[in-house]
């Protein structure tokens, strides 16, 4: 295959994907249940925020090196998120996995 671009780890000093991960924090830790923002608003702030750190991680966990593949990364976190919003079982095995590591996940 073709190299596409950048390196599998370019992406994590983009200014897009640190914004992504500070707002993320922020949210999560302190926005959510604040009083600050709706929460209808803080949830998509997460979903939004996480569809762009996760696949990014990801494709840097997996090395991914081509736009093929990091494009793999993006549909493998995209079509997980999109089954856990769709499919109760999903969503519930998705939570406990998220347990498993020490994060409280709800769909």
């Amino acid at each position: 295959m073709k190299d596409g671009g950048p390196t599998d780890r370019a992406a994590l000093s983009h200014p897009v994907f640190w914004v992504a991960l500070a707002l993320l924090i922020l949210n999560d830790h302190w926005l959510k249940g604040a009083g600050v923002l709706p929460g209808w608003l803080t949830g998509k702030l997460s979903d939004v925020a996480g569809l762009i750190v996760a696949p990014i991680v990801l494709s840097v966990l997996l090395r991914a090196r081509t736009d093929r593949r990091r494009a793999v990364a993006f549909a493998i976190v995209g079509g997980w998120f999109a089954a856990a919003n769709l499919f109760a079982p999903v969503a519930a095995a998705t939570s406990e996995v998220a347990s498993w590591v020490g994060l409280s996940w709800t769909f």
